[in-house]
């Protein structure tokens, strides 16, 4: 046996064993659907408040990420959602609000000229945004915590307006957007092929949330009926692929996509998410055989299962 097969191998049991364990970490959190009752323009629609607990370095007040467990850097994602569970702890009464103004300081101050929010990545790192790639679901999440800003008052719409429409801009530029069967499709990382599903999904909110700031209903209702098209390349029987790479997903990444489409199916009444949820949620009951596909396909690298999705309901 080849040394490159042994340590697939070995990776393709350590993950299992991880994903068998159910034990969570912040970046495992479960962030769930907010309840009809729950929803508030101050907080975002899914409960984020795990995520405002950052139990690693920090820096100004914003998360400090290690690529990799070693190498320093700032992902503008990572800080977004700290900032989201911040939205969330302030939302709950906890007295967060100085924590949540440093994050928006570094949102602020940290948008290039073309409205977008690069990663931190330093020069020669192996990494789908190294080289100043732009990112989708950071335009997309950027939005989202500028709009809330502005409802809870740490924010004026002068100085949040200019801002999110650049990031809409960017968000729906070439640099985001691929093609995929004719249909547009935001990236979450523009990087041809990899078609990430929740990524997308959580670019869309931005654009919807976008939409209500502005008060025009037109690009959201565009790429939400191209995502209605493209659902069924995401579905492997009652799982789903992570990307359209055919990488099964976790676990994690499955409760995710579930959730996903709750939130989807509140916001536009449209019955294609409530069945993809039905779905997808049945396919938990059986994650055990899933997990130990998944941790075939990271040894061996399988990457075209499919299944004819519509031959499962």
């Amino acid at each position: 046996m080849s040394r490159s097969l042994g340590k697939k191998i070995a990776y393709g049991f350590t993950m299992l064993k991880a994903e068998l364990s159910g034990k969570v970490d912040y970046w495992h959190l479960r962030e769930r659907p907010l309840l009809p009752e729950e929803v508030s323009p101050e907080i975002y629609y899914l409960d984020m408040k795990g995520k405002g607990f950052y139990p690693g370095e920090m820096e100004n007040g914003v998360p400090v990420f290690y690529l990799d467990g070693k190498i320093r850097c700032f992902f503008p994602i990572t800080i977004l959602n700290y900032g989201l569970g911040l939205l969330n702890r302030l939302h709950d009464g906890e007295d967060v609000q100085d924590e949540l103004e440093k994050v928006l300081v570094y949102i602020m101050e940290h948008q290039d000229e073309d409205g977008a929010w690069r990663f931190e990545v330093p020069e020669g790192t192996m990494h789908e945004m190294a080289g100043g790639k732009v990112s989708g679901m950071t335009q997309g999440l950027a939005i989202s915590f500028l709009t809330r800003c502005v409802a809870i008052g740490v924010l004026t719409r002068e100085r949040a307006e200019p801002r999110i429409e650049a990031a809409k801009k960017k968000m729906l530029s070439q640099s985001c957007v691929s093609y995929i069967d004719g249909e547009p499709f935001i990236e979450e990382f523009n990087v041809p092929g990899a078609s990430i599903l929740n990524g997308s999904i959580f670019a869309l909110l931005g654009l919807y949330d976008y939409e209500n700031f502005v008060g025009e209903k037109e690009d959201f209702a565009i790429f939400e009926a191209a995502l209605r098209t493209l659902l069924p390349r995401f579905r492997f029987g009652s799982w789903s692929y992570y990307n359209l790479q055919k990488t099964l997903c976790s676990k994690f990444y499955q409760q995710l996509h579930v959730d996903l489409m709750t939130v989807l199916e509140q916001l536009t009444g449209e019955g294609i998410y409530s069945s993809y949820r039905r779905i997808w949620k049945r396919g938990l009951r059986f994650s055990f055989v899933f997990i130990l596909l998944k941790a075939g396909q990271k040894v061996f690298q399988i990457r075209k299962w499919s299944m004819n999705a519509s031959s499962h309901s």
